[in-house]
């Protein structure tokens, strides 16, 4: 399923870029986040590592569980979720209300902004 919707955004963007899902082990992935300038991604093992190997991460995360349970720790890594009522409804395999709110509300924008915030906050740090 993952690699599905990878290969949609791999054929969306312009940029080069290069779709690793399921291509690699974790020390291939780790060796290859040892050398990237920011993660992207969703609530998974990927994000952790990336917060280990301490790059700048941005996790995408859904509603279902409480803040500060799941997310990769470290001080260059930020969750972004959406704030919604249902919060959290700890509902592993379908939303109760249909609707997926707590994961179709996170905006473009606000992990564009987040990865700015990062990347600032990581510039700033190396260069002073």
């Amino acid at each position: 399923h993952d690699s599905c919707w990878a290969e949609k955004i791999e054929l969306s963007i312009s940029a080069p870029c290069w779709n690793a899902c399921g291509k690699t082990n974790i020390e291939q992935l780790s060796a290859i986040l040892e050398t990237s300038t920011i993660f992207v991604g969703n609530d998974g093992g990927p994000g952790h590592l990336a917060a280990f190997v301490g790059i700048p991460t941005v996790s995408i995360f859904s509603g279902i569980h409480e803040p500060g349970v799941w997310e990769p720790f470290g001080k260059h890594s930020v969750s972004v979720r959406a704030v919604v009522p249902c919060s959290p409804c700890r509902a592993e395999s379908a939303c109760p209300l249909g609707t997926c709110a707590c994961i179709r509300d996170v905006t473009l924008k606000e992990v564009f902004l987040q990865c700015e915030h990062m990347l600032r906050l990581t510039h700033c740090e190396i260069t002073n």
